[in-house]
């Protein structure tokens, strides 16, 4: 039982003890009862002393343990705070760590990425410069081809002009077996002329799509270089993968009339996106939408401007790429399939060069649209030129 307590307890009984006393020496007691009563009451006056003390003593006590154990609550709460801090601390650290070694990972890959994606880069530069190389050798014995079909056909012409008197006096049978003669070889020779020419036209094509320096801007028909650079761009297709199956449609405008432009670049971009349409169109085929492969590229004339449209029914672009479209070495193709330069060079000609607009609408799962826009008469050169939103 603590002190106090026991005080407490007593402290009715040391009362009634003294009033006992009290009583006493009020009858008149003996001296030596006297006496023994006096050191009664003098033991009783130090054991209130001693109570009252050791009450003291414990008050004091209390106090301090008191403050002792308020010191010791606010010292351990102290160090919890500091304890959670410096956790939460390391934990930012920690995280900040982690985030910069997927960081570090990222750009090691894009890295990695890029290495390959250039020494691909130059392989197609040298495939680029020996395809230029071959072009020059094939359009030589090509032009003889189509010089020699045009006068074969001259020559028709005039072996009719002199067959026509003796084939008259020779009878009508023998006339019109020869004449059918000369019309099936004409038309023969004709046929020569007629793809000579596409193969000559493919050929400038690749001549000019394998040329590393801009042009100048003319007057250019803009339906044409679609059709040459779409029919460029299929071929191409067939001659990478011979299960390449892709129809292209054109919706061209009569209208359109002759172009300001630089026709081997604005080629070039006008390819690039093709062929990325034929590719993606391809893929949905063999892939999610199980529709036959299909590229429509059509063109129409604005006030102040043209414009081209490429769409494919592919599989379209996610929305977290679709930011990322024109960005230097950027594919979502297999390594060693794309460059990740295609669509970059396209926005750099169009934009920068052309000083026009190319933007993206895409619906994941179903198709994607390249608008190209041209303003006509070109617009003098711009300061900076930014990248367009995909949307």
């Amino acid at each position: 039982m603590p002190d106090n307590a026991m005080a407490s307890d007593i402290g009715p009984e040391l009362d009634v003890l003294r009033s006992a006393l009290e009583a006493l020496a009020a009858q008149g007691a003996s001296e030596e009862m006297s006496g023994h009563l006096a050191a009664i009451e003098k033991a009783y006056q130090k054991l209130l002393f001693s109570l009252d003390r050791a009450r003291k003593d414990k008050e004091v006590q209390f106090r301090l343990l008191t403050r002792t154990t308020t010191d010791l609550r606010t010292a351990l709460a102290e160090t919890e705070d500091r304890v959670r801090r410096r956790t939460r601390q390391l934990q930012e650290r920690t995280e900040e760590l982690g985030a910069s070694n997927q960081a570090l990972e990222q750009a090691l890959a894009d890295l990695k990425s890029m290495q390959a994606q250039l020494v691909h880069s130059e392989k197609m530069a040298s495939l680029g410069q020996l395809t230029a190389g071959i072009a020059h050798e094939i359009k030589n014995p090509l032009n003889f081809v189509i010089n020699f079909a045009e006068v074969s056909l001259d020559l028709i012409r005039e072996l009719r002009a002199e067959l026509r008197p003796m084939l008259a006096l020779a009878g009508s049978e023998r006339a019109s077996v020869a004449e059918e003669l000369l019309v099936d070889l004409e038309q023969n020779v004709g046929k020569v002329r007629e793809h000579g020419g596409r193969a000559d036209g493919i050929i400038r094509s690749m001549l000019l799509h394998s040329r590393g320096h801009s042009g100048t801007f003319q007057p250019t028909d803009l339906n044409q270089l679609l059709e040459e650079y779409a029919k460029l761009a299929y071929h191409g297709m067939r001659a990478q993968d011979s299960g390449f199956q892709v129809t292209i449609e054109t919706a061209l405008d009569p209208g359109l009339g002759a172009v300001n432009v630089v026709p081997q670049d604005l080629g070039r971009a006008l390819l690039n996106v093709i062929h990325n349409a034929c590719y993606a169109a391809d893929a949905g085929r063999r892939g999610n939408t199980g529709e036959p492969g299909l590229v429509l590229i059509s063109s129409r004339k604005l006030p102040q401007a043209v414009e081209v449209r490429v769409r494919d029914n592919g599989n379209g672009i996610p929305p977290e790429l679709r930011e990322k479209i024109f960005d230097p070495f950027f594919t979502t193709k297999p390594t060693g399939v794309g460059t990740g330069l295609g669509l970059s060079i396209a926005f750099e000609i169009v934009v920068h060069q052309h000083h026009g607009e190319i933007r993206v609408e895409t619906e994941p799962g179903k198709f994607t649209e390249f608008i190209l826009k041209i303003p006509q008469p070109v617009a003098a050169p711009a300061a900076t030129a930014a990248k367009p939103s995909a949307g």
